[in-house]
């Protein structure tokens, strides 16, 4: 049997990390969106989206690839 479902969870903002400054917080967390297929007694997450408050959102595949990895869960 296999299914699909979609999932959200807090991630820090990698852009956020990557240009904060030095001397202030460079921790944002956003939300990044998910996509979890069950198959074969399997839960694999994909990421599809992510949000940061600081406007570093992104729904282009090979980006999120980079920020996030393909999750078991």
């Amino acid at each position: 049997m296999s299914g699909l479902l979609e999932q959200t969870t807090g991630e820090w903002c990698p852009e956020c990390e990557d240009a904060g400054p030095a001397d202030g917080p460079r921790q944002v967390q956003g939300i990044a969106h998910w996509r979890v297929i069950y198959g074969w007694g399997r839960r694999t997450a994909y990421p599809v989206a992510f949000e940061c408050p600081n406007g570093h959102s992104s729904t282009k595949v090979g980006q999120l690839q980079r920020w996030f990895s393909v999750r078991e869960l």
